[in-house]
């Protein structure tokens, strides 16, 4: 789902529980009615990307305010372009066990990880354009 203009919205129905990957780009729209929807129902998601342009008002994610969860089959996740993305919500991703790869790209106001017992699984992390988080590692 990329480059949406605003007259393009969520499926009342939700996106099909059996998707294993998703990317979500300049599509603001959408990525709001999926956080509602809830990321957790696709059960069978392995990989996400998204980038938040037109998310101003993210500073976490999963966000943190509505208890968001993401599905504990996902191995990859990537996250870019949220101007005002500050954290990653530990509570989140306490289930995801199975992750191998986590990219932040472009996230200028991204300050910290979750706690590291939670990416043990990790294999590869990925931290570009986040200078304060880069400062920390």
């Amino acid at each position: 789902v990329v480059y949406c203009s605003d007259d393009i919205s969520f499926p009342e129905e939700g996106f099909p529980t059996n998707l294993t990957s998703l990317e979500i780009s300049n599509a603001p729209k959408i990525y709001t009615s999926l956080v509602e929807w809830g990321f957790n129902r696709l059960a069978s998601l392995q990989q996400l990307d998204i980038s938040g342009e037109g998310c101003s008002n993210v500073v976490s994610f999963p966000e943190e305010g509505i208890g968001m969860t993401l599905p504990p089959p996902l191995t990859s996740i990537r996250i870019r372009n949220f101007k005002n993305l500050e954290f990653m919500c530990s509570k989140g991703i306490q289930h995801l066990t199975a992750l191998q790869d986590l990219a932040f790209i472009n996230c200028p106001k991204l300050t910290s990880l979750p706690e590291k017992d939670m990416l043990l699984s990790l294999e590869r992390l990925c931290i570009w354009g986040c200078p304060l988080l880069q400062e920390g590692c």
